[in-house]
């Protein structure tokens, strides 16, 4: 969930509520292993647990074997974290922003675009994007444009 990927605001608070449900759904998953298990919920590791979902998903289309789910639940329980105390994680963002736009067209038709228009695009800002040309190594700004345009 590092980035939305749709472009109007109801999509975006929609794309938001499935993913707060697939979390609740796999620490809904996490606590019925621990249930079966007799471990405390806390104790299973997460990432474990969606591995294993996401296999078994793919798995019990092609087998409709009635003990499938059980045995998810015994493999979640098998992978334990142990307690780790002065943990800390940052809440730094991996991500780094580029000075350039993503490319949303195929590469050959942006190469084409920069040698007939002679244009180059760059994102001076999150909310910006700088059009510009070289021409005898002088940048010249042909036009600023705000993201909601």
């Amino acid at each position: 969930m590092e980035t939305l990927s749709c472009k109007t605001p109801e999509m975006g608070e929609k794309e938001l509520w499935v993913y707060l449900l697939a979390y609740n759904l796999i620490r809904l998953l996490m606590a019925q292993s621990a249930l079966v298990s007799d471990v405390l919920p806390r104790t299973l590791s997460f990432k474990h647990t969606v591995q294993l979902w996401l296999a078994w998903s793919g798995m019990s289309a092609r087998e409709d074997d009635g003990n499938n789910f059980e045995k998810l639940l015994a493999l979640v329980a098998e992978r334990s974290v142990s307690n780790r105390p002065g943990r800390i994680e940052s809440s730094a963002i991996k991500r780094r922003p580029k000075p350039y736009p993503l490319l949303t067209i195929t590469r050959n038709l942006a190469r084409e675009n920069v040698t007939k228009y002679g244009t180059h695009e760059l994102m001076a800002h999150s909310n910006y994007l700088v059009i510009y040309s070289i021409e005898d190594e002088a940048v010249e700004i042909l036009r600023v444009k705000h993201a909601s345009q």
